[in-house]
């Protein structure tokens, strides 16, 4: 799991994460945008299930809780 922060300044990055939590993951700033922009993102928050291979296999809308978390994962034949 990775978090990918974007249109966000660095340091307005960390202090979110400071503030709210890091999630347990670790985090990108992806500061061109190129990330977003392969991806599709078209607004935060969004998460994206990506297998070993880079193809995205979950595109998931919204806030991500615990439970729709497990669901995605169990889905895709992965313990959560």
């Amino acid at each position: 799991m990775v978090g990918v922060l974007y249109q966000d300044a660095p340091d307005d990055a960390r202090a979110f994460l400071a503030r709210y939590g890091d999630g347990g993951w670790p985090n990108l700033i992806d500061a061109s945008g190129r990330i977003a922009v392969d991806l599709g993102v078209i607004g935060p928050p969004e998460t994206f299930f990506v297998d070993a291979d880079g193809i995205v296999r979950v595109r998931y809308l919204g806030p991500l809780t615990a439970s729709a978390m497990a669901q995605q994962l169990a889905a895709l034949g992965l313990d959560p």
